[in-house]
């Protein structure tokens, strides 16, 4: 996954936005997401906000 360079993507293991979150910093890549979001990977809401 890649995040643009005026965005920020945060995602969230429950649909309410709450417990386990990951966010990721304008500019960057990541190649290993499932291992990073832990719990198998699941994601039920993300964010993204762009400036």
């Amino acid at each position: 996954m890649s995040v643009g360079p005026r965005a920020t993507l945060e995602v969230y293991e429950h649909a309410v936005c709450k417990d386990r979150t990951v966010r990721f910093e304008p500019d960057s890549r990541e190649g290993g997401l499932v291992r990073k979001l832990g719990s198998g990977g699941r994601i039920e809401t993300l964010k993204l906000s762009c400036s």
